[in-house]
């Protein structure tokens, strides 16, 4: 369970991050903790989704997430 929640939560921390225009590290713990927030008030987790590992496995995954814009030509200068 935990895998398909976290998958669904980089799912929907991506398309806001995208939306937003997030391209750094800060930006995108700012949408980490608000999904994660969002999900949790919505019901979807709950406390005992081990909520605190959740976020910082999903803050970790910001390097996935530049490779995903990198790729789509999106906000990041890939040459540096």
């Amino acid at each position: 369970m935990y895998m398909e929640d976290i998958n669904q939560l980089y799912r929907e921390i991506t398309r806001r991050a995208k939306a937003n225009g997030v391209v750094d590290q800060e930006g995108w713990d700012g949408i980490v903790d608000e999904v994660v927030e969002q999900f949790r008030t919505d019901g979807e987790i709950s406390d005992d989704d081990e909520t605190p590992g959740m976020q910082e496995d999903l803050r970790a995954r910001f390097g996935e997430y530049e490779e995903v814009i990198r790729e789509d030509g999106f906000g990041i200068d890939s040459a540096g």
